[in-house]
């Protein structure tokens, strides 16, 4: 957004139209909708820990969890009913690895990332 400002007025606006689309998000994503972002993490170093910006029903977040085994993954987005689908659509296989939190990516409530050999992969 052009002037921060304006994101405190579009903020709760937002949120309220994902909460309203998230049962049938899934549902509004075609067959191959995610296949460009499957391809972009090829090019990705594993990493030790991932964080999902606007994870909405979970797909980003569980393919990240899926390409990188060793990975912890959270998933945030503004919008609480995403998060609940998310929550509720995680493979068992997951548990554990991944989690999702209601969050706002202009403030996320996360210390800022310490860049270690062990954080990159290298």
């Amino acid at each position: 957004m052009r002037s921060p400002r304006l994101w405190t007025i579009f903020r709760p606006l937002l949120r309220r139209e994902f909460d309203r689309l998230a049962p049938r998000w899934d549902a509004m994503r075609s067959e191959g909708a995610y296949a460009p972002y499957g391809a972009a993490l090829e090019q990705v170093d594993p990493p030790v820990r991932a964080l999902d910006l606007g994870t909405g029903t979970g797909a980003g977040a569980f393919a990240i969890a899926r390409r990188f085994p060793e990975a912890s993954v959270v998933g945030v987005d503004v919008a609480p009913i995403m998060v609940e689908e998310a929550r509720r659509r995680m493979p068992a296989a997951l548990r554990g690895r991944v989690g999702f939190e209601v969050a706002d990516a202009s403030r996320l409530p996360y210390e800022e990332a310490r860049s270690t050999s062990s954080d990159t992969g290298t």
